[in-house]
């Protein structure tokens, strides 16, 4: 059994040792070294040729790792696909109620060196110092992001896949997200979150988020400036949606809005990389789109009104000529010929009536 602190106090250096390390050690008087944690990576098996990892992290930028539990910094256990806030005192529990876990490897930070950088940064840093400083923060975080892809190798062996799910319906912030930038797939379905536009933005290297059955009034703003990937899925079904038009995604390719209250699907255009959309079980009775969208292949309007329309699946194509399945049926070369016919028939019709 291991037994573990939140703070570590270490004996001052000696000064050969300073000297050799080229470290700095007067920054308390007795010359010790005070270090807080920040992760902990676990190995659940009884023998070391089986089993998985699983881990706890808190953000290692918090100037409270003295804290054994930080309220801007919480502690998050990730296991495989289940990733949940914790404590400390559920962290040692669920690591001491099994006799198959235990502690491999300990994160500490130096928490007189937190402090110094926090001081040198607001008060007289340079801007090479700050960057410097924020690179060092980054690579903390991407070490703590690697143990976490460790304890979720199990469950998917791709390179640097991080999940986050949550579906115990008491979620109503993601804001302990923004600590975890490297998080690639996100479902915190069933839940009662109602904006996480802000949350979602720190995570540059998100590829998927599942947001269905929440309480969003208002799509999130998919915006990232800086988003590492070009493909985006995102799930927005079952929630309160009533609008598309302020609606933000460059980035998503795959939308679902199953079982919200749109209308309409004005500003669906915004979203410019989309190739797949899911609009069942809405109240639209119309379509128009401002601009053409050329890399839409796949639409499902099932259970809205505006399929009962006679030339529903001819006005779609008319609108979307590149879509190759329609409320999950192909798209026919037939179709395509009618839809055609269609325009000229109302185009010539437009025609004379202007003429009259």
């Amino acid at each position: 059994d291991v037994s573990f602190p939140a703070v570590l106090t270490l004996p001052a250096l000696s000064p050969a040792d300073a000297a050799t390390l080229a470290v700095d050690d007067d920054t308390t008087p007795e010359g010790r070294r005070t270090y807080g944690l920040y992760g902990v990576l676990v190995h659940s098996g009884l023998s070391a040729n089986s089993g998985h990892y699983y881990s706890f992290g808190r953000s290692s930028a918090s100037n409270q790792l003295h804290l054994e539990d930080d309220p801007t910094a919480p502690w998050i256990q990730f296991n495989d696909s289940n990733v949940r806030p914790t404590t400390w005192n559920d962290l040692h529990a669920t690591i001491e109620s099994s006799v198959s876990d235990s502690v491999y490897l300990l994160f500490y930070k130096r928490l007189e060196h937190i402090v110094r950088l926090h001081d040198e940064y607001h008060l007289s840093a340079s801007h090479e110092d700050k960057e410097e400083d924020e690179s060092k923060l980054d690579e903390e975080a991407m070490l703590l992001a690697k143990a976490m892809a460790l304890s979720m190798s199990t469950q998917d062996t791709s390179p640097r896949r991080v999940h986050t799910v949550s579906q115990d319906k008491s979620l109503d912030s993601l804001d302990p997200l923004r600590s975890f930038p490297h998080v690639m797939f996100v479902n915190v379905s069933k839940n009662s979150l109602t904006d996480v536009s802000e949350a979602l933005a720190a995570l540059e290297f998100l590829v998927s988020v599942n947001l269905s059955e929440n309480q969003l009034t208002t799509v999130p703003k998919f915006n990232h400036a800086f988003l590492k990937v070009a493909f985006l899925d995102v799930d927005l079904s079952k929630n309160q949606l009533t609008s598309l038009q302020d609606a933000e995604g460059k980035s998503i390719v795959a939308l679902k809005l199953n079982g919200n209250q749109l209308t309409s699907i004005d500003g669906l255009a915004n979203f410019t990389s989309l190739k797949s959309v899911e609009l069942a079980r809405n109240h639209i009775d119309a379509i128009s789109l401002a601009t053409d969208m050329p890399n839409v292949d796949h639409v499902v309007l099932v259970r809205n009104s505006v399929t009962e329309l006679d030339s529903y699946r001819l006005d779609l194509l008319l609108l979307l000529p590149r879509i190759k399945k329609l409320d999950g049926i192909p798209v026919t070369d037939d179709e395509r010929v009618k839809a055609i016919a269609l325009k000229q028939q109302r185009d010539a019709a437009a025609k004379e009536a202007a003429d009259l």
